[in-house]
């Protein structure tokens, strides 16, 4: 194996997870996507033309590829697991998008099959790879300000408002925030303060709109056996963080999706995938300034918000500054992908990450619903295969 040769990528799905990270996988000196898999042959044909690479109808067909080291997983979660096995079986790398799968099953047969096969599995890009977020780790891990006690992590956007699949507005299906967004916030606390399991959740749901009847927003508290706790703030309706210009959630928005029937909204979706424009989509450039965390060590606290990261202690307060854009996310995963399967760095964000990532937001779920708060069960680190 080459380690100076890019790793060469078949992207699987080229919806608006895609629009964000296939640029960026295309400017990256590390990675050159060589295949496209997509139904749609309009978007098969500009993928060609703007990536040249070769394009296919189907996942599997793309995973016969035998130029495809890496397998970008992209299609809807519903369809993670089938679409990772696939690759895996054709002795491809994969990595999936958040979630890794819609069950923990599904995420135990993933890393299963990549067990078995001796092939890497990486979740990602998530928020756990932003520069900011991945300092906090450093700055935790090195033992300075003690262990980690508490952690808070608030986000907040127009996640409701924007168009969906119907599947996505059904919290049985998988829909709503709970996969989608808590995802994100368990993926920062487990990068910044190490990988564990909460012993339980608890989890207050939030479904305001009558007329998008899914779970928009919620609180939740995950409870660790160490005496470690976090909790958890999000709300995908659109108005905390919005500031002026902005259009996040705005009531046009809103008026316009309670009009439209479920075809049109889907075509509506569709026009925020991968080159539905005329090309490449600008927005991983954009900030991300829709969270703030804080961690609290037994001897300083952690903040982290928009481009900085602040760290007080009793006697001073220091402000770091990050690029805490997606695009540096992008960076930041891209290079761990690349490190792991050419084997210069450990893993992070693997495949027994992405498995208790989805373990704690599938017991979030479960209590969301019970209006109770869930017990995890105990699962040893050891027995998740990465």
């Amino acid at each position: 194996m080459n380690r100076c040769q890019p790793l060469r990528v078949g992207v699987a799905g080229l919806g608006r997870a895609a629009a964000l990270m296939v640029p960026d996988l295309a400017r990256s000196d590390s990675t050159r996507v060589v295949a496209v898999a997509t139904p749609d042959a309009g978007q098969a044909e500009r993928a060609e033309e703007l990536l040249g690479c070769r394009s296919y109808r189907s996942v599997t067909e793309m995973c016969q590829d035998d130029q495809v080291e890496l397998v970008y997983v992209a299609t809807p979660h519903e369809l993670h697991c089938a679409h990772a096995c696939s690759a895996l079986a054709a002795g491809k790398h994969v990595l999936i998008e958040k979630p890794m799968a819609l069950s923990v099953a599904d995420c135990e047969t993933i890393a299963g099959r990549a067990r078995q096969a001796g092939r890497a599995v990486l979740v990602g890009p998530s928020f756990g790879s932003l520069p900011g977020v991945l300092l906090m780790r450093e700055i935790a891990s090195s033992g300075r300000y003690g262990h980690p006690r508490l952690c808070t992590v608030f986000s907040y956007s127009d996640f409701v408002y924007r168009p969906r699949r119907r599947e996505e507005l059904v919290s049985k299906e998988a829909g709503g925030v709970i996969l989608s967004q808590m995802s994100h916030q368990v993926d920062m606390v487990f990068t910044i303060v190490g990988l564990r399991s909460p012993v339980a959740v608890d989890l207050v749901p939030g479904n305001w709109d009558p007329q998008r009847p899914m779970t928009g927003a919620y609180v939740a508290v995950l409870r660790f056996a160490d005496d470690f706790g976090a909790s958890l703030i999000y709300s995908g309706y659109g108005r905390a963080g919005r500031t002026s210009g902005d259009r996040w959630g705005a009531q046009g928005d809103r008026e316009m999706l309670r009009r439209v029937s479920s075809e049109q909204e889907r075509y509506m979706k569709d026009g925020r995938a991968f080159l539905a424009g005329s090309g490449f989509l600008g927005g991983s450039r954009r900030a991300a300034n829709f969270a703030r965390v804080v961690v609290h060590l037994e001897g300083a606290d952690m903040v982290l918000e928009r481009g900085s990261v602040k760290v007080i202690d009793d006697a001073s307060e220091q402000t770091i500054r990050v690029d805490n854009s997606l695009r540096a996310a992008h960076r930041r995963a891209i290079k761990e992908m690349v490190g792991v399967i050419r084997g210069a760095e450990e893993a992070i964000h693997d495949g027994r990450f992405g498995t208790e990532v989805v373990r704690t937001c599938s017991a979030g779920v479960l209590s969301g619903a019970s209006r109770h708060a869930v017990a995890v069960p105990p699962v040893p680190l050891e027995e998740i295969v990465p």
